[in-house]
């Protein structure tokens, strides 16, 4: 089974790249969704408390916003949250990989919000990036109710975009609507599907 990592600066849209890869036969796994069912863990609560303090909690729940206030007030803060949670993402992975491929599956496609950033070593065969131009990822992340201050807070622990392109097996512009954004996706995935085929030809990260 190959696995295609989706990853991208924050709002440039790698969910929606990461769903047209699913619609083509490649099961998404969404590491932000893991780490939404980690934090409602009593285990993980247990240590995030410790970590960072009550304050995050709200009504027994991990207030997402309280924390991220906390982690993306500085690099200290940023990289304890990742050393706690990140390698648990990963198992978590690893677990779902093993299982798609069990039931025969050739693809797979995981996205990774930051994937390139992380310690941990995210398994993959293809890296693909997605970018989209400030003004339209910081108009669709104000329309989300990000403050042009919480964007440039996350932003500034993220490896630039031209950075991450420059590590990219394939890069998708995600900034002139869904309809070119598909098109790229599915000129990757055939490109994929066949160089699948031409045995030890493979691009990527083994």
């Amino acid at each position: 089974m190959k696995v295609i990592a989706v990853t991208g600066s924050f709002g440039s849209g790698k969910t929606t790249v990461s769903k047209m890869f699913e619609k083509l036969g490649a099961p998404a796994i969404d590491a932000d969704k893991i780490v939404a069912r980690l934090y409602g863990k009593k285990s993980v609560k247990k240590i995030l408390e410790k970590n960072f303090g009550a304050q995050i909690f709200s009504a027994g729940k991990v207030n997402r916003k309280a924390l991220a206030g906390i982690v993306f007030s500085g690099k200290k803060m940023q990289k304890k949250i990742n050393a706690l949670i990140h390698p648990l993402v990963l198992n978590e992975v690893k677990r779902k990989l093993k299982a798609f491929k069990l039931d025969g599956r050739q693809f797979a496609a995981l996205e990774v919000p930051l994937l390139l950033e992380s310690k941990e070593k995210f398994p993959f065969d293809f890296l693909v990036v997605v970018s989209c131009k400030k003004k339209v990822q910081f108009g669709r992340l104000e329309i989300k109710g990000f403050s042009k201050k919480d964007i440039k807070a996350r932003l500034k622990f993220q490896l630039p975009r031209n950075e991450k392109k420059k590590k990219a097996d394939f890069a998708v512009d995600n900034s002139n609507g869904l309809k070119r954004t598909e098109k790229q996706v599915k000129k990757i995935f055939e490109l994929i599907r066949s160089l699948n085929e031409i045995k030890g030809s493979l691009p990527g990260h083994f």
